[in-house]
C-alpha cells in the first residue's frame, strides 16, 4: 500500500492515482513526486474528498483509467477488507485498486499495489476483485470473472471457528 501523505489538501485519491500511473523510485508516500502530474488528470466538476458516488463521473472524465475501491469491515471484531467499488470499465488501460477509509468523518484514500498480497500474503495468487476470491491460474481467474462479473460485488465471509457447527435451536417449529 502506498499512503501518499498530504496533510494540506483532501486529494488523496488523486495523488494516489498518480502513485499508479508515476511510480516513484524512492520515497513513493511523499506528495512532491506527484505533483507534477495532478494536470494530466482531468477533475473539471469534481469536490474533494472524492465520494465513492462520484468516481464513475470521475472515470467518465478519464477514459483511460477503470477503479476498484476496497474498505475496512469490522466482522466479529476481525478486520476484514471489502469491495465498496468496482468499475463497470474492464477494458480500459489503467486498472487501479484503493483502499477507502473511513474514521468518523474524515476519509482517506491509499494505493494498493499488490491486491493478493494485501489479502492473502502471497503475490503469486490472482484475485478477482469483484468477490476477492484467489486463484492460482489466471484462465481460472478469467472463467470465473466471466461469471462473477454478472453479480453484484460481494466477499464470502467464512465462519469463526464459534459459527462453524450449524444447531437447530428452534425445537417449537419441530
Amino acid at each position: 500500500i502506498i499512503n501518499v501523505q498530504n496533510k494540506n489538501d483532501n486529494k488523496c485519491f488523486i495523488w494516489s492515482i498518480l502513485a499508479k500511473l508515476h511510480p516513484a523510485k524512492d520515497h513513493s508516500e511523499r506528495l512532491s513526486n506527484y505533483k507534477d502530474y495532478e494536470k494530466e488528470l482531468n477533475i473539471e466538476g469534481l469536490q474533494f474528498p472524492m465520494k465513492v458516488n462520484d468516481i464513475l463521473k470521475f472515470e467518465k472524465q478519464n477514459t483511460a483509467i477503470s477503479i476498484n475501491v476496497f474498505g475496512l469491515q469490522n466482522p466479529q471484531n476481525h478486520q476484514s477488507i471489502v469491495p465498496i467499488y468496482h468499475s463497470t470499465f474492464t477494458d480500459r488501460e489503467n486498472t487501479i485498486n484503493l483502499l477507502y477509509l473511513e474514521q468518523e468523518e474524515n476519509t482517506h484514500y491509499c494505493l494498493i499495489k499488490n491486491l493478493a498480497s494485501l489479502l492473502y500474503d502471497n503475490s503469486s495468487q490472482q484475485v478477482c476483485p469483484r468477490c476477492l476470491s484467489r486463484f492460482s491460474k489466471s484462465k481460472d481467474l478469467q472463467k470465473h470473472i466471466n461469471y462473477c462479473s454478472q453479480n453484484k460485488i460481494a466477499k464470502a465471509i467464512m465462519p469463526t471457528e464459534e459459527e462453524k457447527i450449524l444447531k437447530f435451536e428452534k425445537h417449537h417449529y419441530k
